[in-house]
């Protein structure tokens, strides 16, 4: 005999009230955790406090490329992207045409170095030894300049950050996370390896980024140090002069890397400086030296720097 069909409400095959039930629970938890996400306490975005700088919740990096060289080695594009004050900040993305992932540095050049002749030293050095690399035109330089991105003078932009605005260089070290955050969401990079460099000048704020980033893998600094004033009587301009100085953040460092390469007669950053900075920093830290008068990256170096990456 042959059974009675059963009944079936107009869900699909297949679907029963328990999956619409299930379903349903899934939709309500996923409002629930939405809701506590929105309304739960957060960081602001930018602050000091203490005299330390802060950046968090930073947004995915929206930029745009293109190519600007082509080697059997290697490819290099332009790129650009927008940061604070409203400006749009470019630099060149040079990725080694080898079997990645690939390991990869963000550099910050020194006063007056634009990316491109960045990119015909120390970057052609690291890429040479198989690491992607980032260089940024940093503020009043190069085509950031161009687009609006300034650095103002140290007591121009206490002014400022007195005023309850964001000083132009914090602006600086938020474009050096903004370069980490587009080298982590880069396919072909080795997420787990990216470093910062800094030289001179650009070595401050390769200090205070790697020191808040704490994904930032490892520091290089060269012939670099961390800013030096002398003490301030006065309690908002210590906690500003402290805010933009690298030596206050360099202790963060650990277990983390760093390494230093200097000329021992260096004039524009004097080598006792850098042993300072140096002394400051805790375990693992290398400082490797040339005896030269030579400032920033040169064919001197290349030595010491294939030396001192060689177990990063």
């Amino acid at each position: 005999m042959k059974k009675p069909a059963t009944a079936r409400t107009a869900t699909g095959p297949g679907i029963t009230w328990k999956h619409i039930i299930l379903f349903a629970v899934l939709v309500a938890v996923s409002f629930a955790a939405t809701w506590l996400w929105l309304t739960m306490p957060r960081e602001e975005a930018y602050a000091v406090r203490n005299g330390l700088l802060s950046y968090s919740s930073r947004p995915p990096v929206e930029y745009g490329q293109g190519i600007w060289n082509e080697t059997d080695e290697r490819i290099i594009y332009r790129v650009y992207f927008p940061s604070h004050g409203n400006a749009t900040v470019y630099g060149l993305l040079a990725i080694p045409k080898m079997d990645g992932p690939l390991p990869a540095f963000f550099v910050l050049p020194g006063a007056s170095v634009t990316k491109e002749g960045e990119q015909g030293s120390l970057g052609d050095a690291l890429n040479e030894f198989g690491y992607v690399t980032l260089i940024l035109d940093q503020r009043s330089h190069g085509e950031t300049k161009e687009s609006g991105g300034v650095l103002y003078r140290f007591e121009d932009d206490y002014q400022l950050w007195l005023q309850g605005h964001e000083a132009t260089h914090h602006m600086a070290v938020y474009d050096g996370l903004r370069a980490f955050d587009l080298l982590h969401q880069l396919p072909g990079i080795d997420r787990s390896r990216i470093y910062a460099a800094g030289e001179s000048m650009g070595g401050n704020y390769a200090m205070i980024a790697a020191g808040i980033e704490p994904r930032i893998r490892g520091l290089m600094l060269i012939s670099s140090s961390g800013y030096k004033f002398e003490p301030q009587p006065d309690p908002k301009t210590a906690e500003f002069l402290k805010s933009i100085v690298g030596d206050s953040y360099i202790g963060m460092l650990p277990p983390r890397p760093l390494l230093m390469l200097h000329s021992e007669g260096d004039k524009v950053v004097p080598y006792k400086d850098a042993v300072d900075t140096f002394q400051k920093a805790g375990q693992p830290k290398t400082l490797l030296t040339i005896n030269s008068s030579s400032h920033a990256y040169s064919p001197e170096m290349r030595e010491i720097l294939e030396q001192g990456l060689r177990d990063w």
